[in-house]
Parts: structure tokens; sequence; C-alpha cells
């Protein structure tokens, strides 16, 4: 077709060319081959979309969000980094490494602490670190850095979850927020939450020294005078809490900051941290549920049966987590209750259902606000990392399946303070074929705004 065709315009040019009227003939024949190249090139172009799921998220329309086109691209003032390496960002700030150097860098990609000042330890990635930066650096010399590049020396660790920097000095043990607020405490505490931690008191009773764990405040004073056998962390206000009935047997409730029990010790079978304002718990006697959400009354507000779990559910909810609970990736339920299939959880977030093409399908709860979803893998794709986007139900955008998630930095985790995460973009192969991949820094459009530049050859 397209010999012929331009055969045909060579014919029409050579006959034109012995025409009196060659001027507006010949300007009209140039449009004409100018319309058929557009033409050719609309066709490549499509046929070449159509063969992506990235082309495919992009042009499907059966979300009802706004599909942020641009995700994975480079914003045009990008800062390269000459890097071996990155770090997650931890509230505002993150560790870079060049060699055996490392550095603080803030999200404009400018340096707080240059390179060979401090030698920083590895950032920590546990489930709580990675979602929610507290920032403190700790270094080799066992010196804390806050992300502003204030820098408080001899301290011997940071509380576990990175929120507090602490030391025993003059046999007390001081807490040092990232603002640099200072909590002096008689008792060494952990599993600090609202201010609030576990710690263990000694007490003097008939000349006999006996020890009991309470919760203690940052301001050194013990929540509450009774003592519990059992102590979890505080979540959203609220303590779980649990001491043994008149025959032994361990029952559970709530109690508040102030110590009191605003949920009576009734549960036999341990409840789950409040998320979402939402604890799960499970009766003994499953006759009429099988499990419940309760809310910070005590109230029961969703509850399914065995019936509802053989005839729909397939399996039981999870206990919430950063805004959702679900079942595997099957159901997904939100805090008021309602279910979700994954098709319709991915229209109520604006995500074509159709960019996963059939394939398997996962998601993960709002990292400080966005929802990540994944397509796994398949042979074909020779990448060791997942396909990856994700979602803002605030602002019902989300992005193509561009980025490449594992389970360890790049999780599309954003850090709540710069707004920036950790990420990898395929951008070719190499004459093995093995993937090439561009990494760096996204902004929540998903566009990179700092990269680290690609290493000499030498």
């Amino acid at each position: 077709m397209k010999k012929v065709t331009l055969a045909c315009i060579a014919c029409t040019l050579y006959g034109l060319s012995h025409s009196q009227t060659l001027s507006n003939e010949i300007e009209a024949v140039k449009q004409e081959v100018k319309n058929i190249g557009e033409l050719f090139k609309s066709k490549k172009n499509k046929k070449k979309q159509a063969n992506t799921p990235e082309s495919e998220a992009t042009n499907q329309g059966d979300g009802k969000g706004k599909r942020l086109q641009s995700a994975g691209e480079v914003h045009p003032n990008a800062v390269y980094l000459e890097v071996d390496d990155m770090e997650l960002f931890n509230a505002g700030a993150a560790v870079v490494r060049k060699g055996n150097s490392t550095a603080l860098i803030d999200r404009n990609g400018k340096f707080i602490v240059p390179f060979n000042k401090h030698s920083f330890q590895p950032y920590s990635t546990s489930s709580t670190t990675m979602l929610v930066g507290y920032g403190f650096f700790l270094t080799d010399r066992s010196a804390a850095v806050t992300s502003k590049g204030t820098v408080y020396n001899g301290f011997y660790d940071l509380t576990p979850d990175n929120q507090y920097a602490h030391t025993f000095e003059n046999k007390k043990h001081t807490y040092i927020d990232s603002s640099g607020r200072r909590y002096v405490v008689d008792y060494l505490l952990r599993d600090i939450s609202d201010g609030i931690g576990i710690g263990n008191v000694e007490v003097l009773t008939d000349n006999t020294f006996t020890t009991y764990p309470a919760y203690i405040s940052l301001a050194n004073k013990i929540i509450s005078k009774k003592k519990y056998w059992h102590l979890s962390p505080f979540s959203e206000g609220l303590a779980c809490v649990g001491n043994p009935d008149s025959y032994g047997m361990i029952k559970y409730g709530f109690i508040n900051t102030k110590g009191e029990e605003v949920i009576p010790l009734t549960y036999s079978n341990q409840p789950s941290d409040f998320k979402n304002g939402l604890s799960k718990v499970v009766p003994t006697n499953k006759a009429d549920f099988r499990y419940a959400f309760i809310n910070k009354k005590g109230d029961i507000v969703v509850k399914h049966t065995d019936n509802d779990i053989r005839t729909n559910l397939g399996a039981e909810f999870e206990p919430f987590k950063n805004g959702y609970s679900n079942i595997g990736t099957r159901r997904i339920m939100d805090s008021t209750g309602k279910i979700y299939t994954q098709a319709e959880f991915c229209k109520m977030l604006g995500v074509p259902f159709s960019l996963f093409g059939g394939k398997a399908f996962s998601f993960a709860g709002p990292r400080n606000g966005k929802v990540v979803y994944s397509r796994a893998m398949l042979p074909s794709d020779k990448n060791p990392y997942n396909f990856a986007g994700f979602a803002d139900p605030t602002t019902n955008t989300s992005t193509r399946l561009v980025f490449s998630t594992d389970a360890y930095k790049f999780s599309l985790s954003f850090d709540p303070v710069s707004k920036l995460a950790l990420e990898k973009t395929q951008i070719g192969k190499d004459k093995e074929g093995l993937p090439i991949y561009r990494t760096g820094y996204i902004n929540e459009e998903g566009v990179y705004v700092i990269i680290m530049a690609e290493k000499s050859k030498w």
C-alpha cells in the first residue's frame, strides 16, 4: 500500500511538472505527502504503545481518577549526584554513599553534612522506620545527627523505633527528640508511643525489692499504679492490658493515657492494637460470629460469621494497617466496614483494573497517604523486581506501573517531610538483555527530582 501510494505521488509530480499551473498543484501534492506521512507515523506509534502495560494504563479509562502521565520521567531541573548508593529519606534528610564515605542531603539534593565528616550507619528499614522517620541518623562513633545537621555526641543508641536518642548519665536516662527537647527519666523505657513507654519499676516491700512492668511517661510519671500482667504499647491513645481472673485465665482490655480502664478486661483472646480507630477481637464462642472489629468505646462495628467466610470472603480480614484491612488481595475493607473486590478497589482509587492484565495483583495500604499497587513479575519480564505504581486517594490521582519495587528500599514509601520516595525505573537493557535502571528520588507526581548519576566506566 505504501509503495503504491508513493509511486502514484511520484507520477503526479511528474505530470504536474509539465503543467501551466504548477505552483498551486505542487503545493497541494506536498500537503498530501505530509498527511500520508503523519498517518503512517500515527499508526506506528499506536502499535508500539499497545504492546506495553504502561501505555495500557495511560489509554484505558475504566478508573475514575486522573492518571499522572509524567510518572517515571525526569524533572527538567533534576539534580544529579555522583554517588554509589542512596538511602530512604528520613524527616527531610537522606544518607548517600560514595565509596566508603557518607553524607547527608536535603530534599533539594544539597548537602546538610558533607562527605568525610561523619560515617553514618545504614538506616533501619523495619516496617516502622520505613514509613515514619523521626529525623535521627546514628554514626559509627555513637553520635546522633538530626535531619537538620545537629550533632549529639556521646549517645549510646537510638530507641528501637529511631524516635529518640538515648543515653545514661548520672544514673538517669536521657531521651532527646530530633527537635532537641530533652526528657530525663529514672527508668529505661521501651516501646515509647504517645509519649509513654514501658519500664520496670522497683518497689521495696518487707525489706525485699520486687520489680514489675509499668507505663511511664517521658515526664517521669507512672501512668497507672495498678499492676498488669500484660502490657502492649500505646496505639492511638489506647493500650491493651491483661490480668488473670479468679480462675487464672488472662483477660484483656484497654486503658487510656491517664491509666483509666476504658474498655473492661473481658476478652479471653488478646485484641489487636487500635489502628484507624478499630481493634480486631476474637470470641471464644464463635456461634454468633467468627471475629469482629470494635471501636474505642468497645462497641462492635463490623463482624463476620463462619458463613460469611465460606460463601463470600474466603478467609478472615487482618487487623487494620495504614487505613485498610485485607484478605490477601482478594478483598479490601475500609474503616467504615465497606468491602471492595480488586476491581472495585481499583475503581475507587482511580486505577484502571485492566492495568494488571489478569496478572498477579497486590497492594499495600497507604504509606504516608499513598496506596501502592504492583503486578508481579513474569518470566518474560527478565526483571528481578515487581512493576508498581501508586495512587493518592485524597487527590484521586494514580501513576502507571513504571517503578520497580522490592521489600528493602524501593517500596514507594514517601517521607512525610520531604515528600520524596526512593525508587528505580527500568529505562532499557544492556547487551546481555539485563535491565538498566534509573535510580533516585521521586516527588508525589512520580517524577525524578534527584538522580544517581551514571557511574564512570573506569
